[in-house]
């Protein structure tokens, strides 16, 4: 009889432990889901490379239309413009290489979010007199 508010908090602790547990594992499960710091590492210093200058520069109209398919939202009008992709994390270095290769500097603000296993990714693009 004494043992019986023991017995309780036991179980209780028990069924914190079991939730903390999911949640780790839910934790974990987010965690191996997003590439790894030596591929993002590699990214970045690919990205501070002097891109080769090969005599012509794109249009960004070209590589809006290159990348139709992957097109969520274009508003060239805007000021700054603003670029909506749904893209592979392997396409995502390509684009900023893209970009490089415009008279517009690479983004200097976007913002990424994993949806559904792409990476929704908005892109303010202003050229460099802007404020």
């Amino acid at each position: 009889m004494l043992l019986r508010p023991q017995q309780q908090m036991r179980e209780a602790q028990a069924r914190q432990l079991e939730q903390m547990r999911q949640q780790q594992q839910q934790r974990l499960q987010q965690l191996a889901s997003l590439p790894a710091i030596d591929v993002l590492q590699s990214e970045i210093s690919l990205l501070q490379q002097p891109t080769k200058d090969t005599g012509t520069q794109q249009t960004l109209e070209r590589i809006v239309a290159a990348r139709g398919n992957q097109l969520e939202a274009w508003h060239p009008d805007s000021q700054p413009q603003q670029l909506q992709l749904r893209l592979a994390w392997p396409q995502f270095l390509p684009l900023f290489s893209e970009l490089a290769s415009t008279r517009l500097p690479v983004p200097q603000r976007f913002q990424l979010q994993a949806e559904q296993g792409v990476l929704n990714t908005q892109l303010w693009l202003e050229s460099d007199d802007a404020e």
